[in-house]
């Protein structure tokens, strides 16, 4: 078995806990992209990107309340279901409890808005 890369490794998503609600662990950025583990337990702000961006729930329930072209809609999103933002469309999301999701977006949006912490995490042997 060949040795891994340093940037090669597993993260087990449920043993993520950042000391605040949507910090998040950057997994990799590639072309521009980034994709970032997040915990919450905690209500997000309405908010609007300039990029489409891709929420996907991992673990917990997650309910989005999104506006897109004036018209407010509502999903309640669970593990493995994944939630395509358009540019443009305002979005609230609020976690069920405790919720873990991993976020692509432009790599440019997310360092500029500086909302939430990046951080890194030790890797996780099983």
């Amino acid at each position: 078995m060949a040795a891994a890369t340093p940037s090669t490794r597993v993260v087990h998503a449920r043993d993520y806990r950042p000391p605040h609600a949507w910090d998040a662990l950057e997994l990799m950025q590639a072309g521009g992209v980034a994709a970032r583990l997040l915990w919450t337990d905690a209500e997000h702000r309405w908010h609007t990107c300039g990029d489409d961006e891709i929420v996907a729930v991992l673990e917990g329930l997650v309910d989005m309340h999104y506006r897109c072209n004036g018209e407010d809609r509502f999903v309640t999103l669970g593990a493995g279901d994944v939630f395509v933002a358009a540019a443009g469309c305002e979005r609230l999301a609020r976690p069920r409890g405790e919720a873990h999701v991993l976020v692509i977006e432009r790599v440019d949006r997310a360092e500029r808005g500086a909302r939430r912490r990046v951080r890194g995490l030790p890797t996780v042997a099983r």
